[in-house]
């Protein structure tokens, strides 16, 4: 079993302003295509369109609204 607590995932600045705390990845558990990370960013504010080739990302919205591409289609996401 691996309990990974958030607040003890260092935080990290990208390139576009987000602040990112990975949770669970290649890098820190038993997992090869997956990715589960906090990501927060400021209102108003928006990623950089970016692609992963070796893993999956997971998305769990707790507040605010966005809009998100996956291959070509946009939707409207939420809490």
């Amino acid at each position: 079993m691996i309990v990974r607590r958030l607040e003890n995932q260092r935080p990290f600045a990208t390139k576009d302003g987000s602040t990112i705390r990975s949770i669970l990845d290649r890098t820190n558990a038993p997992v090869q295509n997956q990715s589960l990370a906090e990501a927060s960013l400021p209102a108003g504010a928006g990623t950089d369109r970016h692609y992963h080739k070796a893993s999956e990302e997971f998305y769990f919205m707790l507040e605010g609204e966005a809009q998100m591409e996956i291959d070509g289609e946009t939707c409207s996401v939420g809490p």
